[in-house]
C-alpha cells in the first residue's frame, strides 16, 4: 500500500518504511543541498516544501495520522483500479491479516541529557510483542538516568511501550478495511468476512456500514462462518504486566548490584592496625620517628558569576550579524528562570546571535537575515563571569522545528518594498505557551 498522499516521503527522498533517524538525516542533507546561502539552486518554495514534509514526518503522531490518511486515499483510488494488496509487517515483511499501526518510543538518558527515539509502523501481533519487549527493556535500562526528564519520560513512554505501543483505533480500522478488500479480491472469503465482522463496531460509521454490507453479501452467496476470527493481539496484551514489571525491576536490580559491589572508603586504620597502635610497647622509638603532617584542607573555589547582569533583551553575541531591515524573533519567557536564546544556522550549526530574557518578561531581536535557523534556549539564575552563559551545570533545550526565513517582495499602489517575517514563541509554563523545547546536550548548547 502506498502511503504518500501528498508526496512527503518523495519530497525527502525516503521510503515510507524509513526510520526517524533516516528521515532526519535526509532532511538535513536536502537543506544543505538546496539552501541558496550555501550555493544551492533551491528556491524559497522548495525549502518550504522540504520543511513542511519534515514537520509532518519528523513528528511520530503526525506521521502516523498522515500514513493512515494516505492509506485511506489509496483505498479510494483502488476502488476504481481494483488492485488491493494485503498489508505487510514492517519487521518480518510478511502479510499480516490484522495489522496495527503502533508507535514505540525508546528513551535514552545520561546525566543531564534525555532523548526519545520513535519506532513506528505497521506491525503484526508477534512482531509487536517482540518490539514492545525490546523497547521496554531499552527504556528501563537506559531511560531513568537523566535529570530532570529521565524519570518522567521513562514512566510515560515506558508505560505505553509495556502496554503494546501508542495506537489510534480509527487508524487501525482503516488498515483493517483495506485488508477486507484485499482478501475479497484474492478470494480469501473467510478472512475478509472475519475482519468485516470485527469492523461492525468501528467508530467510523462509513467503515461500519460498508463492513455490514460485506457480511450480508458473503452470506447471500452461500458463505457460512465457522466461528469468529481469532484475535492474535490478546497475547500482546497478556504480557503487559510482565513488561511493566521489567520497566521497574531492571533498574532496581542494577542499582542494587552497584550498591552491593561498591567498596566503602577505607578508614584511617584497619582493625588490626588500630589494635596494634594502642599498644605503646610495640612502637620502636630508639631510632626516632616522625609524625605524619596533616594535609591542608581542600576548599572548593566558588564559581565566578556575572558582576553586572545584562538587562532584558540584551544581545549577548552576534550583534554584527543583525541588519537594519530583517526578520524578527520575539520570545515570551514563561520558564522557571532567566533564559538565553541562541539562533543557529541550521545548515552548519554556527551561532548567528544570542540574547538574554528575564523570567516572566518578553524580548526580541530584529534584523535577522534570510536563512534557515534553529532556536535553542537555556534557563538559569546565575550567569558566568563573562555574562554570556549560566554558571554551573546546565540543561540545554532546542525548539522542535527549524524555521526558514525569507523576505517577500511586494508592489502595491502605495509603494514597493519587502515584507519580513515575525516569529513569536511563548515558552512553557505560561498557559497557552506554543512551544515546548526538546532536550539537547549542554555541550551542544555552549558550542559556537
Amino acid at each position: 500500500m502506498e502511503r504518500d498522499k501528498r508526496g512527503y516521503y518523495a519530497r525527502l527522498d525516503v521510503p515510507p518504511t524509513a526510520s526517524a533517524s533516516e528521515i532526519k538525516a535526509a532532511y538535513r542533507h536536502l537543506v544543505r543541498q538546496h539552501h541558496p546561502d550555501r550555493g544551492g539552486s533551491g528556491s524559497g518554495q522548495e525549502i518550504r516544501e522540504i520543511n513542511e514534509a519534515y514537520h509532518i514526518l519528523g513528528d511520530p503522531q503526525k506521521r502516523a495520522s498522515y500514513d493512515a490518511e494516505s492509506g485511506e486515499a489509496q483505498e479510494n483510488r483502488n476502488d476504481t483500479l481494483n488492485n488491493f494488496n494485503p498489508l505487510i509487517c514492517r519487521s518480518c515483511h510478511k502479510i499480516t491479516a490484522q495489522p496495527r499501526y503502533l508507535i514505540f518510543r525508546n528513551v535514552y538518558s545520561f546525566l543531564f541529557f534525555t532523548t526519545r527515539v520513535p519506532v513506528q509502523g505497521i506491525f503484526c501481533a508477534p512482531c509487536a510483542k517482540s518490539v514492545a519487549l525490546k523497547s521496554t527493556v531499552i527504556t528501563s535500562l537506559l531511560g531513568w538516568w537523566g535529570i530532570p526528564w529521565g524519570p518522567l519520560l521513562t514512566l510515560g513512554n515506558g508505560f505505553h511501550n509495556a502496554l503494546g505501543g501508542r495506537q489510534d483505533a480509527s487508524q487501525n480500522d482503516v488498515l483493517a478495511w483495506h485488508n477486507v478488500n484485499a482478501f475479497l479480491q484474492s478470494n480469501h472469503i473467510a478472512l475478509a468476512y472475519g475482519l468485516a465482522e470485527k469492523l461492525l463496531k468501528s467508530q467510523n460509521r462509513e467503515i461500519a456500514t460498508a463492513a455490514a454490507e460485506i457480511t450480508v453479501l458473503c452470506r447471500s452467496n452461500g458463505f457460512k462462518p465457522a466461528g469468529e476470527l481469532k484475535d492474535p493481539w490478546g497475547a500482546v496484551r497478556s504480557q503487559a504486566p510482565l513488561r511493566l514489571a521489567i520497566l521497574f525491576f531492571l533498574p532496581f536490580v542494577l542499582s542494587a548490584f552497584l550498591v552491593a559491589n561498591h567498596d566503602p572508603p577505607p578508614s584511617r586504620f584497619e582493625p588490626e592496625q588500630r589494635e596494634a597502635a594502642s599498644d605503646y610497647t610495640s612502637i620502636d622509638t630508639a631510632g626516632g620517628f616522625e609524625l605524619d603532617q596533616p594535609s591542608a584542607p581542600v576548599i572548593a573555589t566558588p564559581l565566578a558569576t556575572c558582576a553586572t547582569p545584562p538587562s532584558n533583551g540584551t544581545v549577548l553575541s552576534g550583534a554584527e550579524n543583525l541588519v537594519s531591515e530583517g526578520h524578527v524573533l520575539e520570545i515570551d519567557n514563561g520558564s522557571s528562570g532567566n533564559a538565553i536564546v541562541k539562533v543557529r544556522d541550521a545548515v552548519d550549526g554556527s551561532t548567528y546571535a544570542s540574547f538574554y530574557i528575564e523570567q516572566g518578561q518578553s524580548a526580541s531581536i530584529e534584523g535577522i537575515k534570510d536563512g534557515q535557523y534553529e532556536f535553542q534556549v537555556d534557563t538559569g539564575n546565575e550567569l558566568d563571569s563573562e555574562c554570556s552563559f549560566f554558571a554551573g551545570d546546565i540543561t540545554g533545550s532546542e525548539f522542535p522545528d527549524p524555521e526558514y526565513l525569507a523576505k517577500e517582495y511586494f508592489n502595491v499602489y502605495s509603494g514597493e518594498g519587502y515584507l519580513y517575517q515575525s516569529l513569536q514563541y511563548t515558552l512553557y509554563s505560561i498557559p497557552g505557551g506554543n512551544v515546548r523545547p526538546v532536550t539537547t546536550s549542554a555541550d551542544e548548547f555552549n558550542s559556537d
